[in-house]
């Protein structure tokens, strides 16, 4: 197990931006202090035809826009090589986000990068399958009769929070965007239910430390907690140090940070540590009703059938009691 060398609460400085920032805003200011320096930012965007997640290559703030935020989707990374090649073939600084797997995988191809690759891991307790995120997509255009333009998982508007994010899904006619909840939206009550995630995520082999990164960024969960005095209520991002690399970088960066303990970090974000765990039969079905259902009536037959065995369950422990 590999610790860090330090760890923070980080947030950015610049106000507007950790606003629109999922938690601290700690990517971006990671990125612009990159740009200043001449490099380039390889990081998850959107594409479209098919609407989906891709790693995209960014040279300036304004390409940023589209990266910003959490993406529960998984990632075309066919592009991702090319550009870190070319970026480091030029002898440009790139930095590398992505998630532990992905992170590994870059660092294993390119090395250090004669010291030019920056590589930054985030948190991660799994990634959803493709072929789930696509069904969601192809649902919504058909019931909106209109290609998707955007997506936003835990917007901090229309009335959001950093805890507490809204789901919004913009269309390219303008006309009613789907704005709910996160929970409560389909697509990630499978997600979180662990229903839709990769297999492969079950078994992680770059927990503790084993991604390959410099830095390691997220939200720093339960931090009302351990540093009630740190919670402002606006979004506050947990910073892993792996190496020095990473470290200079981070100190170059316009962000506020506090030391704090590995521990208190890893006490709210335990995916760090330790893959996800499922009910493997209920994912199997649920893969299974989604060939001829929509996520929806998958999900909806999911639930039923768990609520209905735990109240089996209760009455067989009352039953047991009532026999002793």
């Amino acid at each position: 197990m590999a610790r860090p060398l330090s760890q923070y609460a980080a947030w950015t400085l610049d106000t507007p931006l950790r606003e629109i920032s999922t938690s601290g805003g700690v990517f971006t200011e990671l990125a612009r202090t990159v740009f200043r320096n001449g490099g380039v930012v390889v990081a998850a965007g959107w594409l479209k035809s098919p609407f989906r997640v891709a790693h995209k290559v960014a040279s300036q703030e304004s390409d940023l826009d589209e990266m910003r935020g959490a993406k529960y989707a998984p990632s075309d990374m066919s592009d991702a090589w090319k550009d870190v090649n070319n970026a480091l073939s030029k002898g440009r600084y790139c930095l590398f986000v992505g998630t532990p797997c992905q992170t590994a995988a870059i660092r294993k191809r390119f090395g250090s990068g004669s010291g030019k690759l920056l590589v930054c891991a985030l948190f991660c307790h799994s990634v959803p399958e493709r072929s789930i995120w696509a069904k969601y997509v192809s649902e919504l255009e058909l019931a909106h009769g209109c290609p998707l333009k955007s997506v936003q998982f835990r917007c901090k508007k229309h009335g959001g929070t950093w805890r507490n994010g809204i789901f919004v899904a913009d269309f390219e006619d303008g006309q009613s965007p789907i704005i709910e909840p996160l929970a409560g939206n389909v697509y990630c009550d499978a997600f979180f239910m662990r229903l839709s995630t990769r297999r492969s995520c079950l078994n992680c082999r770059f927990k503790c430390g084993n991604s390959g990164a410099d830095i390691m960024i997220g939200d720093f969960w339960g931090v009302e907690k351990s540093y009630p005095e740190l919670d402002d209520g606006k979004g506050l991002s947990a910073v892993l140090v792996y190496t020095s690399a990473g470290a200079r970088v981070l100190a170059e960066t316009k962000c506020e940070l506090r030391t704090v303990e590995y521990q208190e970090i890893v006490a709210c974000n335990k995916h760090l540590e330790h893959s996800v765990a499922c009910n493997t039969a209920s994912r199997a079905r649920f893969f299974r009703l989604c060939n001829t259902m929509t996520i929806e009536e998958a999900l909806s037959k999911i639930r039923t059938r768990s609520m209905l065995g735990r109240i089996v369950s209760k009455v067989r422990m009352f039953i047991r009691r009532g026999i002793k």
